[in-house]
């Protein structure tokens, strides 16, 4: 989009100048793979200002005392992994893990040093898949997988919390 990244004053100015559709469809720059990680954006923490909309992560918030029901499905993940299964999404991913399971799963940009980024790809496919290749056999495992990172993990941590 060209704006300047330096100043959150001169971004917001700068965005405010672009169409809606130019922002929107910029998106796909931070889905590396196949519009990967599933939520490109997630919750970002203010630091200045007097209205803080989030002041801070949201595991050191103080939850309300309010009911709350909390679910996980089944095979929440499965339909990214069908979607990863399209025209040839699982052999390029097996044959791809290390550089793309960082962004299938969201963790590319939060862990810099890249040979643990390798190390972590392949302790997760040893966990979900052991010595069995990604493929149509493997689907479901690739689902869980998904499921866990995607879902559970995030549903698991809130009712922590709580």
């Amino acid at each position: 989009l060209g704006c300047p990244t330096n100043n959150s004053v001169d971004i917001v100015e700068c965005l405010r100048s672009r169409p809606g559709t130019e922002i929107a469809k910029s998106f796909v720059h931070f889905m590396p793979w196949r519009y990967n990680p599933f939520s490109t954006f997630g919750p970002t923490v203010e630091v200045t200002g007097d209205e803080k909309f989030l002041p801070d992560i949201p595991e050191k918030l103080i939850p309300y005392d309010i009911p709350v029901l909390m679910s996980v499905t089944q095979d929440e993940g499965l339909i990214i992994a069908i979607f990863i299964d399209y025209q040839n999404g699982l052999n390029e991913l097996n044959n791809n893990w290390n550089e793309y399971l960082p962004h299938l799963l969201d963790y590319n940009y939060t862990i810099s040093n890249e040979n643990l980024r390798s190390k972590i790809a392949q302790d997760i496919k040893e966990f979900y898949f052991g010595d069995k290749p990604i493929s149509k056999e493997t689907k479901s495992n690739l689902a869980d997988m998904i499921s866990d990172r995607t879902f559970g993990y995030a549903i698991s941590k809130a009712a922590q919390h709580i």
